[in-house]
């Protein structure tokens, strides 16, 4: 993953979306380079959500 810069006096809460959409990003990128069962990626998705749900990126 790239590294992420921002500026100093970011709120936290600006960090989270900057660094969700960098995740979201690099993860579509990496799908794109492999293929992947279905239903595997179903579970993952699930799993983010679930993650995201509760704080935890």
């Amino acid at each position: 993953m790239p590294d992420i810069i921002v500026p100093f006096g970011t709120e936290e809460r600006e960090i989270r979306e900057i660094i969700e959409e960098s995740v979201a990003k690099e993860k579509e990128r990496i799908a794109k380079s492999k293929p992947i069962a279905p239903e595997k990626r179903a579970r993952e998705e699930e799993e983010d959500e679930i993650r995201r749900q509760r704080g935890h990126g």
